[in-house]
This record gives C-alpha cells, structure tokens and sequence, in this order.
C-alpha cells in the first residue's frame, strides 16, 4: 500500500494547483510532505514571508508542520536560478527517496515551458524517481504555459497534451469555495494573484477539476511546445541555456 505522498515545488504557493490531490492524501490517511526546492526570493531577500505563507494554507489543509522542507534555504537555491544547482538537488530528492519506503506517490511540477525552476525540477526528480524505482506512482500537475498563445497571455492549469495521460478529478463545489480563499494567504505575492485570480476562478467554475498526468522518464531535452514559450518571452531565462544545462545534467546521470 502507498502510504507517503511526497509533493516538490519549485516556489512556496505552487501548491495551489494540487490542494485537492494534497487533500485527499491526507484524507486516505498518507503521511504528505511538501518540499520547496528554490527559496522563492531572489538572492539578498529573506525567504521567511513566503515560507510563512504556504506553511498557513499547507496547515489549513492538514499537513503536519514538521512534513514542509525548505530545500531552498537548506541549499541556498534562489528564485530563478535551480538550472545552476541542478546535480545537489538532485542528490537531495534522491537520498529523501531512499531513506523512506517505496511505498510512496511522488507529485511534480509539469514540462511545459512555464517557468524554468518547474522545468528543471521536473527533469531532475524524474531522474532521481526513475533512480529510485517509483515513476509509475508518480505524477505532474501543470501550472502554466503559453502553448497556442500570442502577446502575453498564457494557459493556466493546461495539460500539453504530449506529456501523457491526463487524469482529471473532480474537486467538490464547497472545496472549491474553501481552497479560492486560501489564495488571499498569497499576501506577498499580491501583483502575481490579481493576475492569476480570474484565470482560477473560471478553471474553478467552468472546469472543476484536479488535473494530472502520468510521467515517463527523460533521456533527452526538447522543447515542451512549438512557439515562444513563457519563460521566453517574460525573458526568466532562455531556452539554448536552459537545455545546454538540463543535457549536461543527464549525460552525467545516464
């Protein structure tokens, strides 16, 4: 039986997109741990505040306080910049597999071209699951990306059809309602929200669902979708670097 369920984000309020599947796990009676793999500020900024942020919404979800790791703080890894410590983080997801049994459900940030830390993270815990032994109880949630998309919009909690499987749960009307007001925890992240709001409150009312897909190993990097992607053209970082980097991680971890 699995019994653990291990979420990783690359940023504190990543786990918006899977407050019903972190739910659930607690209601079937899993141990969750959640785990921040980037400190989610900029070098020079304290990572307190949004730490405090998603520590109160993991709460109110009933995660136990001693199951959420600051991996971020732990390996000095900032906001924006996992693609330069993508070998120590690794090693660490990896040991966190090992020391626990495999009796365990593995969630990820999606492939998909939205923000480089999701997509490094994706890459590299793949490897460290596929390492371990656990890619079929593993699954990637999207946050978002601009495939089909022109000038600045972009698709909010949108499965690329070509990463797999898509599993879609319904999320209950009163949930729905409860998990729409832990969003105002997000107070430091405010200018994000005010943007992100209406496209989760139509996710919410049109879509009512959880999404998730299954995941496949990685042997090569390629680009999630045709067109510029997100972190393109928000200038976060740019795709030669980002593969240039991913590549060299896998070559050396083959």
């Amino acid at each position: 039986m699995n019994n653990i369920a291990l979420f990783l984000f690359a940023h504190q309020d990543d786990e918006f997109a899977v407050f019903e599947e972190i739910y659930t796990s607690i209601q079937a009676g899993k141990q969750v741990y959640c785990v921040y793999i980037t400190r989610g500020v900029k070098a020079g900024f304290s990572s307190k505040i949004r730490n405090q942020e998603s520590l109160r919404v993991l709460s109110k979800l009933g995660v136990n306080n001693n199951n959420i790791i600051y991996v971020g703080d732990i390996l000095s890894v900032n906001d924006g910049e996992l693609f330069n410590s993508l070998s120590s983080v690794y090693k660490w997801i990896y040991d966190f597999l090992t020391k626990h049994s495999k009796n365990i459900y593995i969630y990820i940030p999606a492939w998909e071209g939205g923000h480089p830390d999701h997509d490094c993270l994706s890459v590299i815990s793949i490897k460290a699951i596929e390492k371990f032994g656990a890619l079929k109880y593993t699954f990637q949630f999207p946050l978002y990306n601009r495939q089909d998309c022109i000038g600045p919009f972009f698709r909010f909690l949108h499965p690329l059809t070509s990463n797999g499987s898509i599993h879609k749960k319904i999320i209950p009307l009163l949930r729905r309602i409860r998990f729409l007001s832990y969003l105002a925890e997000y107070k430091s992240q405010r200018k994000t929200w005010l943007g992100l709001l209406p496209a989760t409150l139509i996710h919410y009312v049109s879509k009512k669902t959880q999404i998730l897909q299954a995941v496949n190993a990685v042997n090569e990097i390629h680009r999630p979708h045709n067109g510029i992607l997100y972190y393109e053209y928000r200038k976060f970082n740019n795709w030669d670097s980002l593969q240039k980097n991913l590549m060299e991680f896998l070559d050396k971890n083959k």
